[in-house]
């Protein structure tokens, strides 16, 4: 039954668009828009579509991912649950001196040098299929960033973290 409604929701969104002309030929040259309808831009980048049931287990894999962490410089913990992509990442956001590996773990929960006080609340959102908002609150700031999840094998890993 979902399939069907989602199927369904597709054919009709793909009709809406079907009647307009490319704004960016591959030639990179800008060309006049001969759509005579108002029709919204499509985003730059197209996403590939994702179930709901997929979209809800990247999100509790989300939720578990924070809740299981117990400690904030365990890299054995956060590795197992990170892309090389997003490794890579939190080596290079680490911006002090160092000897031997050392990662950024804390911009998954507040910004380096803060004083956040307690935590109050955490919560996490799916923007779309791949986009997790997660926002941490706390006495004395609210901390947000996205998350990137993708899907490695059968597992689920965070590829890349943003700060809204």
């Amino acid at each position: 039954m979902k399939k069907t409604v989602f199927i369904i929701s597709m054919l009709a969104l793909m009709s809406c668009g079907g009647n307009t002309t490319s704004t960016k030929p591959e030639n990179g040259t800008a060309t006049e828009d001969t759509t005579t309808a108002s029709v919204a831009p499509e985003p730059e980048t197209v996403t590939e579509a994702v179930s709901q049931d997929e979209i809800d287990a990247k999100k509790a894999f989300v939720e578990k991912f924070y809740a299981d962490w117990d400690d904030l410089l365990d890299y054995d913990y956060v590795k197992k649950f990170i892309t090389p992509k997003m490794l890579q990442q939190l080596k290079d956001e680490y911006d002090y001196d160092c000897d031997g590996e050392c990662l950024a773990t804390w911009i998954f929960f507040y910004e380096a040098g803060g004083d956040t006080g307690g935590e109050i609340s955490r919560s996490v959102e799916a923007q779309d299929g791949n986009h997790f908002l997660v926002v941490n609150k706390y006495d004395n700031e609210d901390y947000s960033v996205v998350l990137t999840v993708i899907k490695e094998g059968d597992e689920y890993k965070i590829d890349e973290i943003d700060r809204p």
